[in-house]
């Protein structure tokens, strides 16, 4: 979770919408760019059991592409993950700073 919550910042307009689209039509799959922050995002929920790799439909040898998919628990689990740290476009996460003792 400290994965997605660290990079959600890097994800753009278009990864999050992509995100919403695939929360909308679980079936669907999302593709992308191996070492791009939708990658990083999609591996990391993938670790969590909230995605799954799914093969690329067409293999074409000059495009690298990593597909992913959402899983019954990502489509349970996320949308609550999302409010609860307020997840939207152009927002980061930052934990809060240890309390210092006095």
């Amino acid at each position: 979770m400290r994965d997605i919550l660290g990079n959600w910042h890097h994800l753009s307009a278009a990864d999050v919408a992509r995100l919403d689209a695939a929360l909308g039509s679980p079936e669907s799959h999302v593709g992308t760019v191996p070492g791009s922050p939708a990658n990083l995002f999609w591996s990391a929920a993938a670790e969590l059991g909230w995605a799954r790799r799914v093969p690329a439909p067409v293999r074409r040898s000059d495009i690298a592409t990593g597909m992913f998919a959402l899983t019954g628990t990502g489509c349970r689990l996320l949308p609550d993950f999302r409010r609860r740290y307020d997840l939207v476009l152009g927002t980061s996460y930052a934990p809060a700073e240890p309390a210092q003792r006095t």
